[in-house]
């Protein structure tokens, strides 16, 4: 496996999953000194143009310890379009050792010439990732709990980061979808998690905030 590859879909696990798998097929490790991550930097809201120029530097050099190399790039929808469009000859002509992994939410917050550039692997088109059932996949069904229940539910998940609540209501969002075809009502559910998972994503409002206005909106009961 070497050039680009877009992994995209499925929540940040199973999306650090298939990234783990790539570099395993490289013998390679996230740890690994012949590994670059680019993550948005702590208190920017998304990764620049300096940030790509450093990792096609290093990507250019030949590998210190083994035959390959890679750039991992971890919420590549955060990627400024000047950051992305840095990338573009890179993702076309990458040296014969290297590889480069982009992992976004979904593959439209791309650029379509990044997107036409990469191989893509989506944890949802997998078997059994997409649909698992609640228990299996560990996240609650709140649309079928009681007001109570829901609220009991926003209290205790608000505890968690903000980057795993939203890991949690994608996860959530996906199972919705699987179940839409059969039971239309669950559209109403989806256009809830999705306004809450933006919020989160865009404004200030508090974690506790949002899944309560979650919890008072959805259910059947």
């Amino acid at each position: 496996m070497h050039g680009a590859v877009l992994i995209y879909g499925g929540n940040s696990n199973e999306r650090t999953s298939e990234i783990g798998n790539c570099l395993q097929i490289l013998d390679l490790n996230e740890d690994s000194t012949d590994v670059l991550k680019l993550t948005v930097p702590e208190g920017k809201k998304s990764i620049g143009i300096e940030q790509v120029r450093e990792a096609i530097i290093f990507i250019n050099k030949k590998p210190y310890s083994g035959d390959n190399k890679a750039i991992v790039i971890h919420n590549a929808d955060k990627l400024t379009a000047d950051g992305q469009n840095a990338l573009l000859k890179l993702l076309e002509e990458p040296p014969a050792y290297a590889v480069i992994l982009l992992s976004a939410k979904t593959e439209n917050t791309l650029l379509p010439t990044v997107i036409s550039r990469c191989q893509k692997i989506s944890p949802q088109t997998k078997e059994g990732r997409v649909g698992d059932s609640v228990k299996k996949s560990g996240v609650r069904d709140i649309f079928e709990m009681t007001i109570g229940e829901r609220l009991a539910w926003a209290e205790e998940t608000a505890k968690d980061e903000k980057d795993t609540i939203i890991d949690k209501l994608e996860q959530m969002t996906a199972d919705e979808r699987f179940k839409l075809p059969e039971e239309p009502s669950r559209a109403k559910s989806i256009k809830i998690l999705l306004k809450v998972i933006k919020d989160l994503e865009t404004t200030n409002v508090s974690t506790r905030l949002a899944l309560e206005y979650l919890a008072t909106n959805s259910g059947n009961s």
